[in-house]
């Protein structure tokens, strides 16, 4: 075919279909099991960088401030002292405490955004603080790969455990994830098989009795090991630890725990088999340097999680679930989790997903709403009397024709989760405006504070975003004093 006619050929062709695209249905036509065809007209390579850059820069602020104080909060700490254990069950809200005067520190940027009609905020959440001297709250940070590695989480739990007390790293699953965590050296015997709610499922499970940290592990062979550690760039309350909660369940058969501190054997324990979730507990009169866990049997039983941490104070746990949006969690087994949750009394759910919804580009994200919407419900079962944060997605850019610039479907990724909070009676956090919005993710990564891909934040960036979280919660408890 001759060069003209090709080019004619292209140019009747380009003609027809913007014809077709002109006249067919904005909202596109559903073609079943979920699947819409529709054209999308955003032009995202024709942006450019248009944010104030200065802006941005003055949000990140000089972290020399923050490294300085994470340098001294990475200090050993001095002897431990015995704490007594505390009870299953929640205690009776306590009576209010005289208003406290209003403080000079920082206030966020960003405030905590609430439903119209919505006049308790987080006061349920602060009225457990008032009491953490006696017994632990417990926060739970979930979200995707954003916050793995304890890259935000970390330094959140700081900041809440200097302010309110508590110490130790929380939930760990028995083996160490992809992206371990900074707050503590784990590692764990080869023969350990990983079950995950978030990753492609065994066909050969037929349950899903997930548990809190949304996976389990089990043992292959008769006897494995789980070992920690102190790590170096924990926060000093982190070093410290004075319980030891293992969850386990699922045995169907009798198994065997031994646990040895700096070499020492102090616990043996011979477990019968169980159908339900249990939890076996020990207290430490001074926290070990290296804590090992040893399970033996002719069979294993399903290994939810370990906690290592204090009987009282604010506990924050880090549980990612890497390339996940969110929606998983209506698939564990209700029962099963409430099992946990009566363990482990819940005061804040910290729910910061979004990365990975982002990417589908959808023309309308009404799917993800109401599938977000579930998870809160879900999540709402489970533990009643907490608060729920539902963190907005970051800044996530895309190689346009004049730089890296906002991802269109951030926008309305991020409509749809105030959407879905405001409906189930939550909490909403914009991480995207706190961040500075539009097209800043490429200042943060120019900044040292994210990494080249241009979606995550690095460590250094984590702390920013944890600390800005902070401020904004933290504003809530002085809104709550002053109505």
């Amino acid at each position: 075919m001759k060069p003209i006619k090709i080019l004619v050929f292209l140019i009747v062709t380009a003609a027809i279909l913007a014809a077709v695209a002109m006249l067919f249905p904005k909202d596109g036509i559903e073609l079943g099991g979920g699947i819409k065809l529709y054209f999308d007209f955003t032009d995202s390579q024709a942006d450019t960088v248009q944010n104030n850059i200065a802006d941005v820069v003055e949000i990140i602020g000089n972290t020399s401030a923050i490294e300085a104080e994470l340098k001294a909060d990475t200090t050993t700490l001095p002897a431990d002292t015995v704490v007594l254990p505390q009870p299953d069950t929640l205690p009776a809200a306590p009576a209010p405490k005289p208003k406290p005067a209003r403080t000079d520190r920082p206030r966020s940027r960003q405030p905590i955004e609430f439903a119209d009609d919505d006049e308790v905020r987080l006061a349920p959440f602060f009225a457990a603080l008032a009491n953490c001297q006696n017994r632990q709250v417990r926060i739970l940070h979930y979200g995707d790969s954003q916050i793995e590695g304890d890259r935000i989480t970390g330094y959140f739990r700081n900041l809440m455990q200097k302010k309110y007390g508590g110490s130790g790293p929380g939930l760990m699953p028995a083996v160490p994830p992809v992206a371990k965590s900074s707050a503590i050296v784990h590692s764990a015997s080869s023969n350990w098989r990983v079950h995950s709610i978030y990753q492609k499922r065994d066909t050969s499970l037929h349950h899903q009795r997930f548990g809190i940290m949304g996976s389990f592990a089990q043992f292959g062979g008769s006897q494995a090991w789980i070992k920690f550690s102190p790590s170096g760039q924990a926060y000093k309350s982190v070093k410290k630890f004075t319980q030891c909660n293992i969850f386990y369940g699922h045995a169907d058969s009798a198994f065997t725990v031994k646990g040895y501190a700096d070499g020492e054997l102090l616990w043996f324990e011979d477990i019968d088999p169980t159908a339900d979730t249990k939890r076996l507990q020990w207290n430490f009169e001074q926290t070990p340097t290296n804590f090992r866990i040893e399970f033996g049997g002719s069979q294993s039983p399903d290994i939810y999680a370990v906690t290592l941490d204090s009987p009282a104070g604010v506990m924050v746990d880090n549980l990612p679930f890497r390339g996940s949006k969110g929606t998983e969690f209506v698939k564990i087994d209700l029962a099963q989790m409430k099992q946990m949750g009566h363990y482990l009394p819940v005061s804040l759910i910290i729910y910061e997903f979004g990365v990975n919804a982002v990417t589908n580009r959808s023309r309308s994200y009404s799917y993800y709403e109401e599938n977000l919407r579930k998870q809160l419900q879900y999540l709402k079962k489970v533990w009643p009397r907490a608060v729920i944060l539902v963190v907005g997605v970051s800044d996530m850019s895309e190689n346009g024709t004049n730089g890296y610039v906002t991802r269109s479907s951030v926008p309305k990724v991020i409509e749809a989760q105030r959407n879905a909070a405001f409906a189930e009676g939550c909490a909403f956090w914009n991480l995207y405006a706190a961040m500075g919005g539009r097209n800043s993710m490429p200042v943060w990564v120019e900044s040292g504070m994210a990494q080249k891909d241009y979606t995550h934040f690095n460590r250094k960036g984590g702390h920013r975003v944890a600390q800005m979280l902070f401020e904004a919660i933290m504003d809530e408890e002085e809104v709550g004093f002053s109505n």
